[in-house]
């Protein structure tokens, strides 16, 4: 009657010890590389698919911020898991795969290592747990002409530490860090105001909207920031994120591309929240209407950080529970960006501008 007990002791061990590495190996990490173009560094996530099976993805960049990503199905071997991956960069993708193995260093870190099809090592990497989670940032910075009122390097250097210092402060609570992928990015204003009116319209702002587009600059997985001294959308406007998803009204949360328009008269944070609240469109959320209030777990509150016009940087529970789906869901943290082809004249949904009236859509056209 006791014979059969060792033996299920010893199978209760084996299953354990196969199973620990792949558990220990779930999770969000930060990545530290070296590889062909130099040093870079990143995010990856590594979630659970079946027995032995899971879904892999990677996010990195190097020091002028080009963009290397994958995401790949992986198959546990052994104590490592094991997967062919073609990376992306900059959205483009690359000709050759490459065999990638992950094993565990310790408890918290992943040794990575990539070989060519002649098992070559072609990149090695340290992946570090994390708990919570480190969003890419990237400021532009428009510079003046003759008519255009620009923004100087110096005033978006110093701009840039302020916008993250704020982003810290106002998503510290869901264990969200905001790191700049570079220096502020300087680009000629002037350009985007075709009718050399010194401001940029709605649809003006949609055309730097696409330009930054087509010069990899927005890319999904990351907040873009636009700061510039001339007015734009209309007179007085502080921020501006666009959108392109069907209005909700009734509902907190809303689709919206991952670029926004600051003033950078508007960065003081004990004035105006302006940055935070055009970072939570980015993050899917809708400002705070009438119709919508009812559904915050603290409608009274004034000091909302969606409150349009205001300063305040609160978040209400409801509020936060939706910022924390967006942001964990994947790696690119809800910031998918657009829901429509890139094209002028395309039907688009625009926030009105922080502390403004949402103003009409943009008529459909064909």
């Amino acid at each position: 009657m006791n014979a059969p007990r060792p033996l299920l002791l010893s199978l209760l061990v084996a299953f354990a010890a196969s199973a620990l590495p792949a558990l220990a190996q779930e999770g969000r990490y930060e990545v530290q590389g070296v590889g062909p173009e130099g040093s870079y560094q990143g995010n990856a996530w590594i979630q659970r698919a079946g027995k032995r099976d899971f879904r892999v993805a990677l996010r990195a960049f190097d020091t002028r911020a080009r963009e290397r990503r994958f995401e790949e199905e992986a198959k546990l071997e052994g104590s490592r898991l094991a997967l062919d991956a073609r990376d992306r960069v900059d959205g483009t993708p690359t000709e050759r795969s490459e065999q990638v193995a992950l094993t565990r260093k310790s408890a918290r870190d992943l040794v990575v290592t990539y070989r060519d099809a002649q098992g070559e090592v072609t990149r090695r990497e340290v992946w570090t747990r994390q708990r919570g989670i480190q969003v890419p940032v990237v400021v532009v910075a428009l510079t003046g002409g003759k008519r255009f009122p620009g923004v100087s390097a110096a005033q978006a250097r110093e701009a840039q530490k302020r916008v993250l210092a704020q982003l810290e402060l106002t998503y510290q609570s869901l264990d969200a860090s905001f790191r700049a992928l570079r220096q502020p990015v300087p680009l000629r204003g002037e350009r985007f105001d075709t009718d050399n009116n010194g401001w940029l319209s709605r649809r003006e702002c949609v055309r730097l909207r696409d330009t930054l587009e087509q010069l990899k600059i927005k890319q999904p997985g990351r907040v873009v920031l636009v700061l510039t001294a001339a007015s734009f959308v209309r007179p007085g406007c502080r921020g501006w994120t666009s959108g392109d998803a069907p209005q909700t009204p009734t509902t907190l949360t809303d689709l919206n591309d991952n670029v926004s328009l600051i003033g950078v008269s508007y960065l003081d944070p004990t004035r105006f929240h302006t940055t935070a609240h055009e970072v939570g469109h980015q993050l899917g959320l809708d400002d705070l209407r009438a119709q919508n209030r009812g559904k915050l777990e603290q409608p009274a509150r004034r000091d909302h950080l969606m409150e349009s016009g205001g300063k305040g940087i609160h978040l209400d529970p409801a509020i936060d529970r939706l910022l924390r789906r967006n942001l964990y869901r994947s790696i690119d943290f809800g910031l998918e960006g657009r829901q429509a082809p890139a094209a002028v004249g395309i039907p688009l949904r625009h926030q009105g501008g922080e502390g403004l009236p949402t103003p009409p859509a943009l008529p459909r056209k064909g």
